[in-house]
């Protein structure tokens, strides 16, 4: 496996770096979008690890170069990890956003994630399906959902998120399982980017994102897919498959020895 990591701050480069080849991983090193940017046109890594604020052109520019002419995973680093700056990084066009400091242990596991997913991307598709509330058909071989015979076109984590749910209609699916499917954790950590990728989402396919009518939430424990517009399986479905209050407290971090080395040293990306 090869990661191209892309950070202004060399200390940070080589602390990755370090970490990664650990875990018998090839690493390439760029300081700048520019760097990255020619960094690719000669080999393609497997995966990008990209810093957002740089001198010249940042990660965000970078970012939405690099996706106009790849599909190659794209994790963005950066100190600012609230859900606007999220928002910004996933609609650029990355799969992934992770808040400095980041657990190594984390980020191998968001890595492989990705890289999970993409395998998944590249293995033959199964045929077009159709859910419960015949408003939803999604087409996995050109990542696409039509609703309301409209045609979207979705990203790979808008997809899985989008597939995920639909293969549980009318049933709360908690952020627990979304996490654990997504990014292959369940630390709250994450909490923030299943939101925003949520919103994005809705964006994309629901008439009025600001009143959803097929992905609805459930506070605190996670979100469903409507079986038809405004009205999920049965008239005690909501009652029946939304777990007690307790289930907030199982998203608590898996605490491992590598998950306490953070990357330190850099406050500001």
């Amino acid at each position: 496996m090869k990661i191209l990591v892309v950070d202004d701050d060399a200390q940070l480069r080589l602390m990755l770096r370090y970490a990664l080849e650990r875990e018998d991983i090839q690493v390439e090193e760029a300081s700048s979008g520019e760097a990255a940017l020619d960094s690719l046109r000669r080999r393609e890594p497997d995966v990008v690890l990209l810093d957002v604020h740089m001198p010249g052109m940042g990660g965000i520019e970078a970012c939405r170069r690099i996706r106009e002419q790849s599909a190659i995973p794209i994790i963005m680093l950066s100190a600012d990890g609230t859900e606007d700056a999220v928002v910004v990084g996933l609609r650029a066009g990355a799969d992934d956003y992770c808040a400095k400091p980041v657990g190594l242990a984390q980020l191998f596991t968001r890595i492989q994630a990705l890289l999970r997913r993409r395998r998944l991307d590249t293995a033959p598709a199964a045929g077009i399906s159709s859910f419960p509330n015949r408003e939803i058909v999604l087409d996995p071989t050109h990542r696409e959902a039509i609703v309301q015979g409209r045609t979207i076109r979705l990203s790979a984590r808008a997809f899985d998120l989008l597939q995920r749910l639909a293969q549980s209609p009318g049933r709360v699916v908690s952020h627990e399982e979304l996490l654990d499917h997504l990014w292959g954790t369940t630390t709250p950590d994450c909490l923030p980017q299943l939101r925003s990728s949520i919103k994005l989402l809705r964006q994309k396919i629901e008439p009025d994102p600001y009143r959803p009518r097929y992905i609805r939430s459930h506070a605190g424990v996670g979100y469903v897919l409507e079986t038809s517009a405004g009205q999920e399986v049965g008239p005690s479905a909501r009652s029946a498959n939304v777990p007690g209050p307790t289930r907030e407290a199982s998203l608590m971090p898996r605490s491992t020895p590598v998950e306490e080395a953070t990357l330190h040293g850099v406050v500001n990306s």
